[in-house]
């Protein structure tokens, strides 16, 4: 039922603001355009509820795309494969996220400076497995700004659907929000989508879809 309503989400994106929009660019952006791997693999579409278990230890690993080497001390007898004579054993761990991503708690993020509609944005986000980044928690969004470098960019925020009801495109609660003051005002009824390092407090602020914006992309591989 939540992919449905996302789906339908998109759609109204597009009819909405098509007659009275921007032009937008003849074509998007294709994967290939950007360096670094999608998170497509996994055929991913639609996130955990945050409040589902999160996997490992919540952490944020190493530089992604890479892999960490971890030194462990096997004690003989202690259950591994032959004995080691109390020496370390070096174990190669490979990191969440693909080459381009960035790795927060159970997700990976990816900032995108090229400027596209919202709707443009998340149908970018689908392709490389992912959505627009939904927002749970003020570390969160910590994060999420320093990767854009304070710059505003869409997230995946929106009341398309029913004015003031504001909703994750990835199906996720709405459980968290930080917005400007006197936000979101839906400035002539025409401010539907989500933008995020608005102002000097670097807040929230609801935006017209079709301006153009970088974008956050977030998933689970």
């Amino acid at each position: 039922m939540k992919m449905l309503a996302v789906s339908v989400l998109v759609a109204m994106m597009a009819l909405t603001h098509g007659a009275d929009s921007e032009v937008a660019p003849a074509t998007e952006p294709t994967v290939e355009e950007q360096e670094g791997k999608s998170l497509s693999g996994s055929g991913l579409t639609h996130l955990k509820d945050e409040d589902e278990p999160l996997s490992g230890s919540g952490e944020e690993q190493a530089v992604p795309g890479t892999e960490s080497t971890v030194e462990e001390h096997a004690e003989s007898g202690n259950g591994t494969d032959g004995p080691t004579n109390g020496k370390h054993v070096v174990v190669k761990r490979a990191t969440y996220c693909p080459c381009g991503w960035s790795q927060h708690r159970n997700r990976c993020f990816r900032y995108f400076s090229r400027t596209l509609t919202w709707a443009a944005a998340q149908r970018y986000c689908l392709k490389l497995g992912a959505n627009l980044a939904s927002v749970h928690r003020s570390s969160e969004e910590t994060f999420i700004r320093k990767l854009t470098n304070y710059n505003r960019a869409w997230i995946g925020g929106s009341d398309a659907q029913t004015d003031g009801y504001w909703l994750w495109i990835d199906g996720t609660r709405f459980n968290y929000s930080h917005w400007c003051k006197g936000e979101p005002n839906n400035y002539l009824g025409k401010q539907h989508c989500l933008r995020i390092n608005w102002g000097v407090s670097k807040c929230w602020d609801d935006g017209w879809c079709n301006y153009r914006h970088g974008f956050v992309c977030a998933g689970i591989p």
